[in-house]
């Protein structure tokens, strides 16, 4: 099997194209490797946010007003995006620890390669999370392009992290030389995989919200104008999704492998095409030889 470059200048339908192709030859290997060291803490986030909602409906008493609109808000509300949270920081940095050990050659990954890089790379993801969302809903709130245009130049900095092994403002400022002269054309791939994204989360999802809203038709049909039928079924919906809110983040997480893939690969196009550094090894194997 041929082994991916991704350390090569590409144009948009060339970043999608290794993307693919890398997915195709590494998917199952990835998700063995990388997908037991964030599952445990997004599934117990999916949990405790589903025991936060069903706290709501399924204590609801409809012969009593509700007059407290943050009944949700209490430990499990807040247990659950701190679990969210670090899941999708472990998925991210493993993620990218995978790509840049394939990229350095490695033949066999294990997941004590990912965790020794992980290890290294976490707390720069952390900070690097909470000033990429500080600077782009400031940049949002402001005026909507600035936020745009900064989260498409941010987006490759935790890739950058990892693969060239620099903190946050360091990564910061590489970001916005690599991006440099290439912007639209990064907007651009980002859309595409942005829908490629929805497209496929939207066909995972149907069945289940099919699920629950043919199951609240069917019990508004049957009891019109009853409201405390209608809250103990969605008690009962939110139970259900809360179980299987486990498999929901689990299927989120193989989708999003799309949009890790390609924000590297572009990563690393925009790197060899700044720094030639590919070129470089190249003439240096030919003289060793």
């Amino acid at each position: 099997m041929e082994r991916i470059n991704f350390r090569e200048p590409r144009d948009l339908g060339g970043i999608l194209d290794v993307a693919a192709r890398f997915l195709k030859q590494n998917f199952v290997k990835m998700v063995k490797t990388t997908f037991p060291i964030f599952l445990v803490p997004l599934a117990l986030g999916g949990v405790l946010s589903g025991v936060a909602s069903s706290e709501v409906w399924g204590g609801l008493d409809t012969s009593v007003p509700q007059t407290d609109p943050f009944a949700m808000f209490g430990p499990a509300y807040f247990g659950g995006l701190f679990f969210i949270m670090i899941g999708y920081l472990l998925f991210y940095s493993s993620t990218n620890a995978y790509i840049k050990l394939y990229q350095d050659g490695e033949e066999e990954i294990g997941m004590k390669d990912v965790l020794g890089v992980v290890g290294k790379t976490f707390l720069g993801y952390f900070f690097g999370a909470i000033l990429f969302v500080v600077v782009t809903y400031i940049g949002i709130f402001v005026c909507l392009f600035p936020g745009i245009y900064l989260s498409v130049v941010l987006i490759p900095m935790f890739m950058i992290m990892t693969a060239e092994g620099t903190g946050v403002f360091a990564s910061w400022s590489r970001a916005f030389r690599l991006i440099k002269g290439h912007w639209w054309q990064t907007f651009g791939l980002y859309i595409v995989t942005g829908l490629i994204y929805f497209g496929l989360m939207v066909v995972s999802v149907i069945p289940m919200y099919a699920f629950v809203f043919a199951d609240v038709f069917t019990t508004v049909s049957q009891n019109p104008g009853d409201p405390e039928v209608l809250a103990e079924s969605m008690g009962g919906i939110t139970q259900i999704l809360t179980y299987l809110s486990p498999l929901y983040y689990l299927l989120m997480a193989c989708i999003s492998l799309v949009y890790v893939v390609v924000v590297a690969a572009k990563y690393y196009s925009l790197a060899e095409e700044l720094d030639g550094t590919s070129d470089i090894e190249k003439i240096e194997d030919i003289g060793t030889a």
